[in-house]
């Protein structure tokens, strides 16, 4: 039975950009914030286990919505590591729809309003 949320989460954004059912956690250090309409943009540096390096971009929902999620313009500034847990990007893209993110210990954010 599908409920809004399944409804909400089907917006044609997520759905063409997405996986809703695979999951991916990523560590690494935000080499540029994107804080703009449609969707906030962090570009994170991953070191994989050989030790190369790969740039994730990592989206969520747009500015508006954040700061009453605990996430404003300063709060995530290039050079901050981070942890963040989603949605992989669809065919093998190297992107991720934002369900939680922790920033050097803190408590998450989640920015889609609701803990995974």
């Amino acid at each position: 039975m599908a409920t809004w949320l399944n409804v909400a989460e089907a917006h044609h954004f997520f759905a063409t950009e997405y996986e809703a059912e695979e999951r991916v956690t990523i560590r690494g250090v935000v080499t540029e914030v994107r804080y703009r309409n449609p969707h906030v943009q962090l570009l994170v540096m991953v070191r994989r286990e050989n030790g190369e390096e790969e740039v994730w971009a990592a989206n969520t929902v747009g500015p508006r919505s954040l700061p009453r999620r605990g996430w404003d313009p300063d709060t995530v500034q290039p050079g901050d590591a981070l942890t963040l847990h989603g949605n992989l990007g669809r065919d093998g893209a190297k992107r991720v729809w934002i369900q939680t993110m922790s920033l050097d210990g803190r408590a998450p954010i989640y920015p889609v309003g609701r803990a995974p």
